[in-house]
């Protein structure tokens, strides 16, 4: 009797098991900077300070690559005033044809189908804590996550948090996310853990006289139960109003993750927004991510 592993897919340059697609980062501004984690609110990245916003704002993005896959986010935040703010995020993935491994034989053969959801409301607010200047803004949120393979199919619940504060005496901000931590995907034969990750950084802007606005990030990750490290870092230059070019980097203590370059670009366009990143890898070559956000 054979035993027919399936592979899983790679997404954003990322290996593993189940719902691999939570690994992948929605917003093309973080994508291309590969760091962010203390840059603006971001309902997929950190929604700490989504009560800062003063409108309600929705976006919809879209993500594909070589690998021949679909990815669909849409989000909306809603202000809440003197009470926070509410966030909603939606994500969808889907892959028709993605190869099986018999480790018998030693190759792999035939193919397979892999399609998941995740939604996830989040709750922003802030606290005036002692010894610190400014308010301290934090996100609480809970997430359904939906993980089909072929005609097996698994659900589970997990929560975010986020943590970000904005230095009074210096243009720097930081940033602290827990993602995806919750119960375990139950399929037919076997269970399999969420990807469960840390994530904090650091974001420094530099505003002189005769030089574009230039934005500096870093961000330090661990996977908790892969057991490995990422290191990012990115730059955000606004040559023009309105306009931003975005490039970073990403490593991995995993060896067998590779390292990236990503690139990236933001447009202001008359109340609309349009982000776009690109990003290189081995399995999904040419991975692009547009994200379009609106506010009203």
């Amino acid at each position: 009797m054979a035993v027919v592993i399936v592979r899983a897919p790679a997404y954003g340059g990322l290996e593993g098991s189940a719902a691999e697609y939570l690994r992948t980062q929605v917003s093309p501004r973080m994508g291309a900077m590969s760091a962010g984690v203390a840059l603006e609110a971001d309902v997929f990245n950190n929604p700490a300070a989504l009560h800062q916003r003063r409108q309600r704002s929705g976006g919809f993005g879209y993500r594909t690559g070589a690998g021949e896959f679909d990815y669909y986010s849409a989000s909306y935040s809603q202000p809440l005033g003197q009470a926070g703010a509410l966030g909603l995020g939606v994500r969808y993935f889907g892959i028709d044809h993605e190869e099986r491994f018999d480790p018998d034989e030693d190759h792999y053969g035939g193919d397979f189908s892999h399609d998941g959801m995740a939604a996830a409301l989040h709750y922003s607010s802030w606290v005036n804590l002692p010894g610190l200047a400014e308010p301290l803004s934090y996100s609480l949120g809970a997430k359904g996550i939906h993980d089909g393979i072929d005609d097996e199919s698994a659900s589970a619940l997990a929560m975010d948090a986020g943590l970000h504060y904005s230095f009074s005496d210096m243009p720097l901000k930081a940033g602290l996310t827990l993602q995806n931590l919750g119960s375990d995907l139950e399929y037919i034969k076997k269970s399999e853990s969420l990807p469960t990750n840390v994530r904090a950084g650091l974001a420094y802007k530099i505003d002189v006289v005769f030089l574009p606005p230039i934005t500096i990030a870093g961000d330090a990750e661990y996977d908790v139960n892969d057991s490995y490290n990422r290191y990012d870092a990115g730059v955000e230059l606004t040559p023009l109003v309105g306009f931003d070019l975005r490039a970073g980097y990403r490593t991995t203590s995993d060896e067998e993750l590779d390292s990236n370059l990503t690139t990236g670009f933001g447009l202001q366009l008359n109340g609309l927004r349009l982000d776009y990143a690109y990003t290189p890898g081995d399995e999904l070559e040419n991975e692009n991510s547009l994200f379009i956000t609106t506010s009203f």
